[in-house]
């Protein structure tokens, strides 16, 4: 009996932190539409996508800061081969790798590896973006590793810093 309670907890756990296919579909649209506002300079489309306590933290500290924060590319950029100018090196966000979902009640978290490249420098670009919904997942906003996790912000976590 203790090993089958054993399973099917086993079991709730694993299929409680899968999405389904709607919400996988509006995730991936949202984290593509991210990915390509930031790779194209739309600082607008980035600060729209980015949680709002992310955004209401940089906007109490000025016009300058958000500008800074946001504009990480320069709006219209020349694109080399999908590469844009970046600090003397064409750089890109390019990949993404699901790291992991979790679920409390409505809202739901997922861990992306994301990958830079760079054409002139091997850099290592490699960070992390945290998806967050608080509709069960039909919409979905952002925070970079270094917004997510700080304290000022102050961020409902469902992940932990590694």
């Amino acid at each position: 009996m203790r090993i089958l309670l054993s399973f099917f907890s086993i079991v709730f756990v694993v299929t409680s932190c899968e999405l389904s296919s709607q919400q996988e579909m509006a995730l991936n649209n949202d984290l593509q539409t991210i990915v390509d506002a930031r790779n194209e300079g739309d600082a607008l489309m980035y600060f729209g996508l980015t949680h709002p306590q992310i955004t209401r933290f940089y906007k109490n500290q000025g016009d300058d800061v958000v500008k800074t924060r946001f504009q990480q590319v320069p709006q219209n950029s020349k694109s080399v081969y999908g590469y844009y100018n970046f600090d003397g090196d064409a750089f890109m966000w390019s990949r993404y790798f699901q790291q992991g979902v979790k679920k409390e009640m409505d809202h739901i978290q997922a861990k992306f590896l994301i990958r830079g490249d760079f054409i002139q420098s091997e850099k290592d670009s490699s960070f992390f973006l945290f998806a967050l919904s608080t509709d069960d997942g039909n919409s979905w906003t952002f925070a970079e590793e270094q917004d997510y996790f700080n304290e000022a912000i102050g961020l409902p976590r469902l992940f932990s810093k590694d």
